[in-house]
Formats: structure tokens, sequence, C-alpha cells
């Protein structure tokens, strides 16, 4: 069977595959818990993740491939409008995703890859983004690499979301263009707030969530090597949503 290599990720690079209608992608640390999981949300019925079909004779999970594409950086990131529209409709697949979520159990005596940052206990994708959402005909098809699936607050995957899906402030840009970042910012989460249904409170602290997926997002990439630069950037930010958290939320 002809293999093709699949672009993009972190962990596995190179080392996902296509073959025919079906994906095949290794085993890694948590596997137990991402394989029951997929074999649960395909249970309940929920309809926007790929299905388990197996393990192959390379102990490789065989997925379904699901049509669309994964945009790392969708061109409706630089319309700020339009992106927080994006978001509050991937903050309502997030709302979706944790009802279908509220009954599983992991198997006995095993763990997630990872524990994600804000800890609770509904399980979650563990890294919603644009890189991991299939689109096809501008619609949100499903979420693929659910290899840090795990329990968290319910508000990590939006806090996640307005973190690091929107053109934010950065230290390397002028005050005017940090403006609009900001403004960016308050759109997206003003779109999320109103997908997720939040009170008053979860609004207000939805920064500070975001300051700690910042904060847990540039130690686990220090411990993958990234460059220096984009630690210290993404550090920078956590910072920034800190202390601006009273302005983003009124």
């Amino acid at each position: 069977m002809e293999e093709s290599v699949l672009s993009g990720g972190s962990t596995n690079v190179g080392r996902i595959v296509r073959i025919d209608g079906t994906i095949r992608r290794p085993r890694g640390p948590g596997h137990e818990v991402v394989e029951t999981l997929l074999l649960h949300l395909a249970d309940v019925g929920f309809e926007r993740a790929p299905r388990l079909l197996g393990i192959d004779d390379e102990n490789r999970q065989v997925l379904e491939f699901v049509e669309g594409e994964a945009l790392a950086n969708p061109p409706w990131q630089l319309d700020d409008a339009e992106n927080a529209r994006r978001l509050g409709e991937l903050a309502g697949v997030l709302t979706e995703l944790h009802e279908a979520t509220a009954g599983f159990l992991p198997p006995a005596g095993c763990s997630p890859a990872r524990a994600l940052p804000l800890p609770g206990p509904t399980w979650t994708h563990g890294d919603i983004g644009y890189s991991n959402t299939v689109y096809a005909d501008g619609r949100v098809t499903a979420l693929i690499d659910w290899e840090f699936a795990a329990p968290a607050d319910p508000l990590h995957g939006a806090a996640a979301l307005l973190a690091m899906e929107i053109r934010g402030p950065r230290p390397d840009v002028d005050d005017a263009d940090n403006e609009r970042r900001g403004r960016a910012a308050r759109l997206a989460l003003d779109a999320i707030a109103t997908a997720c249904d939040l009170t008053t409170a979860e609004t207000a602290s939805l920064p500070h969530l975001s300051a700690a997926v910042l904060d847990d997002a540039a130690t686990y990439w220090t411990g993958l090597g990234r460059p220096s630069d984009v630690i210290a950037r993404t550090r920078w930010r956590a910072d920034w949503f800190r202390c601006n958290a009273g302005a983003l939320a009124r």
C-alpha cells in the first residue's frame, strides 16, 4: 500500500501517513486514553472526531481520513472581526465536545500524555486550534490530533483559542499596531464568551486563564528546543493578558 507522509505537527513530524482512506499515526504516550476516548465519542454520536478503525501491523493507530483542510494560518486571521466569529464557532464545537465527554471514563491505570495547565474534571481535546481543525466548504468538519486529550477546566479550550489564534499583541510592533491587536483580543473574547454562554465572572477570568495556557506553552516548547525568541514572545504575551485582563473583559 502506498503511503503519503502528511506535513505539519510537532511531536510526530514525518511519521503520520495517509493510506487510501485512512491515517496511520504512532501510538505515543497516553495512547490508551486517546483510543478509548475516540471510541467513546463514536459511541455517543459526536461527529467531529475521526473514527478509530484499529491498530495496524506496525502498531500504528488506523484512523478515518477526514476530507477537508487544516490551516495553521487561515486567511481569515487577517480580518479580526471574521477571525473572532470563527473562534466563536470553534468554541461552540468545544461545548458540544464537552457534552459528549461527560460520561467518559479512561482505562484504569492509564494516564494522558501530559497534564493540562488548568486542572479540572472535563475531558477535552487538549490542543485546540486552527492547525488541528479540519474545514470543508467553510465549516468545521472535525478536530484532529487528539494526543493531548486530558481532563481540564472546562474553559481550557476557550482560553487556548484566545491565547493562540488571534493576531494578538507582541513586543516587537509599535503602539498603534498593538492597539489594533488589543481590539482583536476583545472581539475574540466577546465571541468566545457568547458561544460558550459564559457568566460575567467566567468572562473576566478568561484572560488570566489564557495567560496560564501561554506560560505552560512556553515551558513545554522550551523542552522541545523551540527558538528562544519564540519562548520570550510567548511569555511576554502571557504577561500582557494578565496586565490587560480588566480592559479585555469589561
